[in-house]
């Protein structure tokens, strides 16, 4: 490629390193009008599922300003803000700037000022964390807390650890309970929703948390219930009706009643999506459907779970997107360079 389309091409994969989806599908459509016929069908497949990925970034900014957590905001829209690009995004970068706090120092100790460098909550915290959906991650004299925007504490100096972020409105909290340190969930005013039972805890994802007792795993639900006994050496996250598990160093998949659905003999298994699970068997991955039915061949060194009809995979160390037909969406050192996996 020379001049015009190989500066798209440099732009493209600068923007995708960055996310900035925006944008990248942008340069893919441009691609497409210079390539014309050599490669704008496989391009023009990955460009659309690159613009459906801007679309929900667009949706998560939204809904971050409408919610005045404009830290978050302002994030998202420089993700997806471009030279040229529409005036409501310009704009609502430029609003979630104004208002924004960050972190700043002082005789050691942190605090927030605004974008004047005015001194909005004063330094007096050992340790800040940018703000997350209108709350700052806190610690003072060694135990962490919670803060809005205004500087009020709203979830108390008493916990060894919380995850900076809410889903399903609670998030992992750990705490010294009778000598051990145990992790329980508190919703976002502080008051304790699931107790302090556990020895792991991962944040709520799609309506499930992964939790671990004694070294072994189950699932369970935003209101305490777990779905299975502590059984399991590892689990994965809840994915449309199936839930990744292993039991005696080998992976398979439950569904939500945590019933074995696909028998554990796989070296590993990620996450169940639109139809297919990504298998490792032999040192390789190919895919899987529900009832254990070989879909994909185990061929490549490396793949992941399908999203938008597409999945990326590594063959012979290079690297392409393949659709379930197992047609190759792109390929090609340009990919390899975008991941930096080459």
């Amino acid at each position: 490629m020379r001049g015009k389309t190989s500066d798209i091409w440099d732009k493209m994969k600068f923007c995708v390193k960055n996310e900035n989806y925006v944008l990248t599908s942008l340069f893919y459509e441009k691609l497409i009008y210079n390539q014309n016929t050599i490669i704008s069908s496989s391009v023009f497949e990955l460009g659309e599922i690159i613009k459906n990925y801007a679309v929900g970034e667009k949706e998560m900014a939204d809904e971050a300003f409408d919610n005045k957590y404009y830290e978050d905001a302002f994030s998202l829209y420089e993700d997806l803000e471009y030279e040229g690009c529409d005036a409501f995004i310009t704009e609502r970068k430029t609003i979630a700037k104004q208002k924004a706090l960050e972190v700043f120092s002082d005789n050691g100790l942190v605090g927030f000022i605004d974008k004047d460098k005015k001194v909005v909550i004063d330094c007096k915290y050992d340790e800040a964390h940018d703000f997350m959906q209108g709350y700052a991650l806190v610690n003072k004299g060694g135990k962490y807390g919670m803060i809005n925007r205004s500087g009020k504490v709203i979830i108390p100096f008493i916990y060894d650890f919380i995850f900076p972020h809410f889903r399903c409105g609670l998030t992992p909290a750990l705490m010294l309970i009778k000598g051990y340190k145990k992790y329980g969930y508190i919703n976002r005013v502080g008051e304790l929703k699931i107790p302090f039972y556990f020895d792991r805890a991962i944040p709520f994802e799609n309506g499930f948390a992964q939790v671990a007792m004694n070294g072994a795993w189950s699932i369970i639900t935003p209101d305490g219930n777990n779905l299975s006994s502590f059984v399991y050496e590892n689990i994965g996250p809840y994915s449309q009706g199936l839930i990744a598990v292993k039991i005696n160093g080998l992976w398979g998949y439950a569904n939500i009643r945590m019933r074995i659905k696909i028998k554990p003999k796989y070296e590993y298994a990620k996450a169940y999506s639109e139809g297919l699970c990504p298998v490792k068997m032999d040192g390789y991955y190919g895919y899987v459907d529900a009832d254990d039915v070989v879909q994909i061949d185990f061929k490549y060194n490396e793949a992941y779970e399908f999203s938008m009809g597409s999945a990326l995979v590594n063959y012979k160390g290079t690297w392409y997107f393949i659709n379930k037909r197992e047609v190759i969406v792109y390929h090609g050192d340009y990919l390899s360079d975008i991941f930096n996996m080459k």
